[in-house]
């Protein structure tokens, strides 16, 4: 199965429609036309009338595929190309018989029209995280220069092992870059829950790397407290370097920790965790540059293995949250709160097995209900269409619900 948007030069593609649909007019000035293929078999169409609002003006799908799912896959497809050119909003005027098949993709009854809001809030927050991250890539990078530089001229052993962890921020900027582009595709015949779950997966390539770089560091400052290597008095200007490295710091963690709680975005959660940490190192290194000038000079290294000992801490917590989320563990008090939303509905005798999966911030539910044995499968049905409805319109991140009914007996 392929679905494509039509281009000007596939005629033959216009004629096969109007053969397959008689009441096929389109208007390639002012509408866009999506077409669903399997293998070579023309399955139907979307055609979508622009605007300020585009209007869903008809979908259509050949009648032997009717009923099978190629509907949704088309109108998702559809929903997916309005997200990446930036239209927030679609409605639907002639809506006929397709309420539900409407409603189970989010979209709203308003004044006689279905309205499917909130489009390209996933494409905007991918760009506005974007440009959170590349401007702490390009500070990082000044600031692991900084930092080594100086502190390898002022023999500050701390000021280096910040300067290294400055560093690990930049390939971590660099993963969660590769992770947010590619955890913001949409759904796909191979992906059908998407692909939000590379934002946990390069989480922990991130905590990973974190770790890696501590435990190097560590070892060599152990060396060298075991060996007794003479430790020289940093020199007094290195505290001013540690000031403003902190101030950066300070500014960097408050601005990605804020945007990421804003876009609910769990690849800046976790890069803001990293940066906390970098706030706290760099406390520290003011400190041990401070009492190592003006009490003892080996306050220096061993301060310098509390921060690396602090950071590994930081990383197996990035990994440990990333690893829960791609392990689908279970959020018991959401499913508390969704259980006793859907004993609320009428008809509904019993629920149980009530499971969540995350992908992102998209959450895919399932569930059974035990319904009256004497209701017949077209009221059953119906009730499932409404225990969907009423939760997606309440939890605006819940892509999807699974409802599994069986009688009560």
């Amino acid at each position: 199965m392929k679905i494509i948007k039509w281009k000007p030069g596939n005629e033959e593609d216009i004629q096969r429609i109007k053969f397959l649909d008689e009441e096929f007019d389109f208007i390639p000035s002012d509408e866009e036309l999506f077409i669903i293929f399997k293998e070579d078999v023309l399955m139907g169409y979307a055609l979508v009338q622009m605007g300020e609002i585009p209007n869903l003006k008809r979908i259509f799908i050949k009648k032997e595929y009717r009923n099978c799912g190629y509907g949704t896959k088309l109108l998702r497809y559809t929903l997916n190309w309005m997200k990446d050119n930036k239209y927030d909003v679609m409605m639907v005027k002639d809506h006929k018989n397709s309420n539900n098949f409407l409603e189970r993709l989010k979209f709203v009854r308003e004044n006689g029209l279905y309205i499917r809001g909130g489009i390209s809030y996933k494409k905007e927050k991918e760009e506005k995280s974007m440009l959170v991250i590349i401007l702490n890539l390009f500070i990082n990078i000044i600031l692991a220069s900084l930092r080594m530089v100086f502190g390898y001229f002022g023999r500050s052993t701390a000021m280096v092992a910040d300067g290294v962890n400055s560093l690990t921020d930049c390939v971590s900027n660099t993963i969660a870059i590769v992770g947010l582009k590619a955890g913001n595709k949409p759904e796909d015949e191979d992906h059908p829950f998407g692909h939000g779950k590379m934002e946990s997966i390069m989480s922990i390539i991130i905590g990973t790397l974190i770790i890696i770089a501590a435990v190097n560091m560590l070892v060599e400052n152990f060396l060298k407290l075991i060996k007794g290597e003479i430790i020289q008095v940093p020199p007094k200007f290195l505290i001013w370097i540690s000031i403003l490295s902190l101030l950066i710091k300070a500014v960097q963690y408050l601005y990605i920790k804020k945007s990421g709680e804003k876009l609910k975005s769990f690849l800046l959660i976790a890069l803001s965790k990293d940066y906390k940490a970098d706030f706290i190192i760099s406390t520290s290194i003011i400190a041990g540059i401070f009492l190592s000038i003006y009490i003892n000079p080996i306050i220096d290294p061993i301060l310098g293995i509390l921060v690396i000992l602090y950071i590994l801490k930081e990383g197996y917590g990035i990994i440990r949250d990333s690893a829960m989320e791609l392990l689908d563990t279970q959020d018991t008090e959401f499913l508390e709160e969704i259980y006793n939303d859907v004993m609320k509905i009428e008809g509904i005798k019993n629920a149980h097995d009530f499971h969540m999966s995350k992908s992102g911030e998209d959450i895919y539910l399932f569930m059974d209900v035990r319904v009256d044995k004497k209701m017949n499968v077209e009221d059953a049905h119906e009730l499932t269409h409404v225990i969907s409805k009423s939760i997606k319109l309440k939890y605006k991140n819940v892509k999807n619900v699974i409802v599994h009914v069986e009688p009560m007996y």
